[in-house]
């Protein structure tokens, strides 16, 4: 595990402090039940009456207003992709839930240690900002 994450399966020992990488870790098929939400029961928060109004907003011009997106959210590179992927994905989404409007990918390109610093004056690139590969742990 990194940060709490599988990030693959020990094909060997891997003591605390080890360096972790391809001669110690595999790619494996994770099983897992995604049974999420299977026991919950549906919650009437507003009186039936309620839900018959429309919470929007009012333009200046006398219309009113409303947008719903579900965002994706990527917190590093590394997911950024995965973000553009879902989006695509759910293209179409308002055929199937004419209240959602669209799907939107929020990503952004740094994290995952691959930023690397702006290159010098000479126009070489600079080194990686990556810490040494000993301090790889998997906690």
């Amino acid at each position: 595990r990194r940060y709490g994450q599988i990030i693959g399966f020990a094909t060997q020992e891997i003591g605390v402090g080890d360096h972790v990488h391809v001669h110690n870790l595999a790619v494996g098929e994770l099983r897992q039940q995604y049974e999420i939400g299977v026991d919950v029961k549906p919650v009437d928060y507003y009186p039936a009456e309620r839900m018959r109004y429309f919470d929007g907003y009012k333009r200046a011009d006398g219309r009113v207003g409303t947008r719903n997106y579900v965002a994706v959210l990527s917190t590093v590179n590394c997911s950024a992709s995965v973000c553009q992927f879902v989006r695509e994905k759910f293209r179409d989404v308002s055929t199937y839930y004419p209240n959602v409007d669209g799907v939107i990918a929020i990503t952004h390109k740094s994290g995952c240690g691959q930023v690397l610093p702006p290159t010098s004056s000479s126009g070489s690139a600079a080194r990686s900002t990556r810490p040494p590969s000993s301090s790889t742990s998997s906690r």
